[in-house]
């Protein structure tokens, strides 16, 4: 095709043809000048086809992420729930002393040092994050509320769970260490728990049930105990709530596409 189009060429400029041979010339500089485009244009057609492969890749990685993230939010809203319902028995026995056998207080009290766990899946943002590829994704509010469900995580959740975790082992386990005997059970093998719950050993303290509640100091730590788990109790929830919605929108821009 090039060794026709030279040929044309000499022939015009043989026969002196100037006219007719600039505008060929001319002709021939845009020919290649839409080639030169049209390439540019498969070109960025297939960047963007790749990138929206891409983009489609990231978005389902987004949905099994978060998919996960409702499980466990969901674990551990419906634990922190009942450690409330426990602390609220607890408080109970408090204050109706006289219907309580101290060991039932003593094994409830003990269970006082639990704390939820939310461990969050984030490999999919922190990709995107950390590789500047979250403009990827094309939709601001999205970006947006991602920002904000991990921002949430990392300030509100951890925030509520160290509150209550310190509290446990800051406040509550030296306390009930320091006026009775409590231990942990967690890392008994089963049939030295299983032993530990036949023995006689939630009754081996001098102490009675009205030494336990005459104390201002366990009454206090019980009610903030109490509070510090209702805080984590909302924050779960509203996670929650983001976290469906975060889903929602990411499932209608992928039906979109």
């Amino acid at each position: 095709m090039i060794k026709f189009f030279r040929h044309v060429r000499y022939n015009l400029m043989e026969q002196n043809k100037t006219g007719k041979y600039l505008k060929y010339a001319i002709g021939e500089i845009v020919l290649v000048m839409v080639g030169i485009l049209l390439a540019l244009q498969v070109n960025n057609w297939n960047i963007h086809r790749v990138e929206n492969i891409q983009k489609k890749q990231y978005l389902i990685k987004l949905i099994e992420n978060l998919q996960v993230d409702k499980k466990n939010l969901s674990t551990e809203l419906e634990y922190a729930n009942k450690l409330i319902r426990e602390q609220d028995t607890l408080i109970g026995m408090i204050l109706n002393a006289e219907k309580t056998t101290k060991k039932s207080f003593r094994k409830k009290v003990n269970h006082a040092r639990r704390v939820p766990r939310f461990v969050v899946m984030s490999s999919t943002y922190q990709n995107l994050n950390n590789t500047g590829k979250l403009n990827l994704l094309e939709n601001d509010n999205l970006i947006n509320e991602l920002f904000l469900y991990y921002n949430e995580v990392d300030w509100y959740i951890k925030g509520s769970e160290g509150a209550a975790f310190n509290l446990s082992r800051n406040s509550i386990s030296p306390y009930l260490q320091k006026i009775d005997y409590f231990i942990s059970s967690y890392n008994l093998r089963d049939k030295e728990r299983e032993l530990l719950t036949k023995s006689n050993f939630w009754e081996t303290s001098e102490n009675s049930i009205i030494d336990y509640v005459q104390d201002p100091e366990l009454s206090n730590l019980m009610t903030s105990k109490r509070t510090s788990l209702k805080a984590l109790s909302r924050d779960y929830n509203n996670l929650l709530k983001r976290n469906e919605g975060l889903m929602s929108i990411i499932n209608n821009i992928i039906s979109l596409d």
